[in-house]
């Protein structure tokens, strides 16, 4: 199929980048994979069953090749995180956490990031999710208040770069004797933070919910409704993903009748937790037991995917491109077009965009003993070709917004950008007077996505600045915001 997202077109194909990348395919189980980027490499982590429970990593190239042997990083974890921050990945599980630097060497020990329980709080859930800001990790867990009456609620705590533990608890919201927070997840546009959850009510109906929390970790005004369908149905299970402008919050969505009829659905909210726009119908395709959903963007558009069993076994991974409009682009799509005729099925996917594009991990299940074990696979999406040759104009060259924007003059912001033919490339950015403060010739770069760091000390003083790509004679232009520290 073909998608054209501003000037570009992209020649989109089910089958990926080529074949389903082998992670992990060691004896015994390895299950609920977890995927960050660093600019350079992914790391993927799962809970690894081989000798108990354990939480093991490998890196992964940008090309797809697998960066040295599967590692250790803890013993007894389960359902592990892990988030890029400007020097490190934090892996977590239950409530502890590991740093494991960019080429994936364990620093250091575990850590605890929230504390025993006490007469007051209880923590008897994994950590629900992470997001980094540009400054800090954004650590969020549920837990419950016990005195003097049993609330259950949503706490979260700051992490540095470094793995220093901030010292203060944050409390982001709580139930009620009749409300319970599950399933929380966090994105972050940069500086703040939108977190959102499914708020069970003991009735029986569930919805989705969210609050926003400055880079400060105060609260900000109350929390708010996110799906706003009627009640006495159950809306499970969200995600979250920043797109530049807006968040896209997606959820497993029973109002086609639920049990084995799930649907996804989504809706955009600003930064502020402003809804915007309608709910989308990212997935209604009837007869599927559609669960996990996970989202992403890249700085083109969202991801979202998720497990189906709209089709007899082996069951898939699916897809759905939404741009950042909130219009679902195309059709659901399966993540691999010839999945193995000896597998179970494939779970638990997770995904992170980087360089342009996705990459996505799942566990996937033999057929039948001895090979019935979970293993680990990935793959890219969603580039199987693109449309380069020397026909097109170099006016379809495409720029990227900066990520973050605003950001730290003490820290980086990448900037992407897609060229339609191989071409010379110069990087320029300018102050408001007009002034260069920055120029690198990038050189002959080939037709594709390509992605360059800023280092915000080059710019001097706070303020805006206006970036801009020139290839062969064509130049495009967007602004970016530096802030003080």
């Amino acid at each position: 199929m073909k998608i054209a997202i501003g000037f570009i077109v992209l020649i989109i194909s089910s089958s990926l980048m080529g074949e389903d990348i082998p992670i992990s395919v060691a004896p015994e189980d390895q299950v609920a994979p977890s995927v960050a980027f660093s600019g350079n490499n992914y790391l993927v982590v799962w809970e690894d069953r081989q000798e108990g429970y354990g939480i093991n990593g490998q890196l992964v190239s940008e090309e797809g090749t697998l960066i040295g042997d599967n590692f250790y990083i803890s013993t007894g974890g389960r359902f592990p995180l892990v988030e890029w921050g400007d020097m490190n990945y934090l892996v977590t599980w239950r409530r502890y956490g590991r740093l494991v630097s960019e080429d994936g060497t364990p620093i250091g020990e575990e850590f605890r990031i929230f504390p025993d329980d006490n007469d007051t709080l209880c923590f008897t859930y994994s950590i629900g999710d992470i997001a980094w800001n540009g400054e800090n990790y954004f650590v969020l867990m549920p837990g419950t208040i016990i005195a003097p009456s049993s609330r259950y609620c949503l706490f979260a705590r700051f992490i540095s770069s470094n793995g220093t533990v901030g010292d203060s608890l944050i409390f982001v919201a709580g139930g009620d004797s009749l409300s319970v927070p599950l399933f929380p997840r966090v994105a972050s546009d940069g500086k703040d933070f939108l977190v959102v959850w499914e708020k069970g009510i003991r009735q029986g109906h569930h919805q989705i919910w969210g609050r926003c929390v400055s880079d400060a970790g105060t609260v900000l005004d109350t929390c708010f409704q996110i799906s706003s369908y009627p009640p006495f149905e159950w809306m499970m299970s969200p995600d979250i993903a920043w797109g530049g402008e807006n968040y896209l919050v997606i959820w497993n969505d029973g109002r086609g009748g639920g049990g084995y009829e799930w649907d996804i659905y989504g809706q955009l909210v600003s930064r502020e937790g402003i809804l915007v726009g309608e709910e989308i119908p990212i997935c209604t395709a009837p007869g599927g037991d559609i669960q996990f959903p996970r989202v992403a963007s890249n700085g083109m558009n969202y991801l979202a995917v998720w497990f189906d069993s709209r089709t007899p076994p082996p069951w898939e991974i699916y897809g759905q491109f939404v741009s950042f409009d909130g219009i679902p682009t195309d059709t659901n799509f399966m993540v691999s077009e010839d999945p193995p005729s000896d597998s179970a099925g494939q779970w638990e996917p997770d995904i992170c965009g980087g360089g342009g594009r996705y990459f996505i991990v799942w566990s996937e299940q033999g057929w039948q003993p001895p090979d019935s074990s979970f293993d680990i696979y990935g793959n890219f999406i969603p580039f199987t070709g693109i449309e380069t040759d020397n026909t097109l104009p170099l006016s379809d060259i495409y720029l990227f917004q900066n990520k973050p924007n605003p950001f730290k003059n003490i820290k980086n912001t990448e900037v992407s950008y897609f060229l339609p033919r191989n071409s010379e490339v110069t990087f320029t950015i300018f102050n408001l007077e007009g002034q260069v403060v920055f120029r690198t010739n990038l050189g002959h770069k080939s037709a594709g996505f390509h992605t360059l760091a800023i280092d915000g000390n080059k710019l001097g003083s706070q303020g805006v600045y206006f970036y801009r790509i020139e290839a062969d004679g064509y130049a495009i232009t967007k602004k970016m915001v530096m802030m003080g520290r």
